[in-house]
């Protein structure tokens, strides 16, 4: 899996004390480390097409502890004060085919895009920067090997991320769920969000744990993934169990009651970002029965495994595989994995969106036969 990368050219000559000063106006958090790689003499074009020839440009690349505190087009809007020229601001995540560029002028920003699927969109922006024929996706490397052949072989910054996040502009609110997918992927990828959180042990499930009520179905046990809260109650009550042992149960709501069954979840990471929302890697493990609840704390219990029945396991399987050749949603599944899972369900059950009555008899399921059979009659 791959990080996200970010990237810094100009087509004219910046000096360090320029990149300095803009980093310094920027500003970072206490516990922050940031360190650069400055290559001076560069063709901005060559550079991005892996055909390196001798230029009048720069390219910078910056490496933070901070990086989810400080946003790379922010960096070169101040870098483009600093120094009185343009700067292009490039990212890219491949991982959730994420990428932009904001071009900064001593002026204010020109021009910029940010957007899904185009794994290499940014190669638009560097035609902007330096002129001449367009630049198409497949003329450019992938980012992080440009990045590369800044950074060289230098020690300073090996461990800390890239700064490549870009900043939820109102003016530019078609672009946040692409930015929202880049900082959720690389939180999940375990970049931390800051540094000077240790890292937490797996824990054993508790018996009672504190209580976030969706109004949607809750997420199934499954792979670690990300979510954005936005209700300041579940904002408080993640930030209160993060700081505590990480664990929450998210119970959906029926008629203003709490349903009978939830997941039991490991909040992993919980960031904010600067509209007053934040950002989680959640972890669910479990399914669990909600036995009883008080000033928003819930007993609970796991649902009880049964032994599995290989003949009705097989024919649930064969159900599943024939509901996923036939649905319209995007699933990742192949037929040699789901052949050899004992629980074929849990692969692709939190890739597909299920309706609240279906997830709560998911939840209630207590063999992989039954769930697999409950996955495939809600996916068709």
């Amino acid at each position: 899996m791959t990080n996200p990368t970010g990237l810094l050219l100009t087509a004219h000559p910046i000096t360090a004390d320029h990149v300095s000063a803009a980093l310094a106006e920027q500003g970072g958090p206490a516990w922050d480390r940031t360190v650069y790689q400055l290559l001076t003499g560069v063709d901005p074009r060559g550079l991005v097409t892996g055909k390196p020839v001798a230029g009048t440009g720069s390219a910078v690349s910056v490496a933070s502890s901070g990086w989810w505190l400080r946003p790379l087009d922010q960096l070169a809007d101040y870098l483009a004060a600093a120094s009185g020229q343009a700067v292009l601001a490039l990212t890219e995540h491949p991982e959730v085919a994420s990428c932009g560029y904001h071009l900064a002028t001593p002026a204010g920003p020109t021009r910029r895009g940010v957007g899904r699927e185009r794994s290499r969109g940014w190669a638009e922006g560097v035609a902007y920067l330096v002129g001449g024929e367009p630049l198409r996706d497949g003329d450019v490397s992938p980012l992080r090997e440009v990045a590369v052949q800044v950074h060289g072989n230098a020690d300073s910054g090996v461990g800390l991320p890239a700064m490549a996040c870009f900043r939820f502009l109102a003016e530019h609110r078609s672009e946040w769920p692409a930015l929202l997918e880049q900082r959720g992927g690389a939180l999940t990828l375990g970049l931390p969000w800051r540094s000077d959180i240790p890292d937490r042990t797996e824990l054993p499930l508790p018996s009672s744990m504190r209580v976030i009520s969706l109004e949607t179905p809750v997420r199934l046990p499954g792979p670690p993934r990300w979510a954005r809260a936005i209700r300041p109650e579940a904002i408080n009550t993640a930030r209160t169990v993060v700081e505590g042992d990480g664990w929450v149960c998210l119970v959906p709501t029926a008629d203003g009651e709490l349903a009978d069954y939830g997941a039991a979840v490991r909040v992993l990471q919980f960031a904010p970002l600067a509209d007053g929302s934040w950002l989680g890697v959640l972890h669910p493990r479990a399914a669990v029965r909600v036995r009883s609840m008080s000033d928003g704390l819930a007993q609970i219990e796991a649902v009880q495994e049964a032994p599995a029945n290989r003949a009705t396991l097989g024919a649930s399987r064969l159900s599943l595989v024939d509901a996923l050749q036939r649905t319209r949603q995007r699933v990742r599944w192949s037929q040699a994995e789901l052949d050899a899972a004992s629980d074929p369900a849990a692969i692709i059950a939190h890739q597909v969106h299920l309706p609240a009555e279906a997830c709560q008899r998911y939840l209630a399921a207590g063999d992989a036969a039954e769930r697999a059979s409950i996955l495939a009659a809600a996916i068709e």
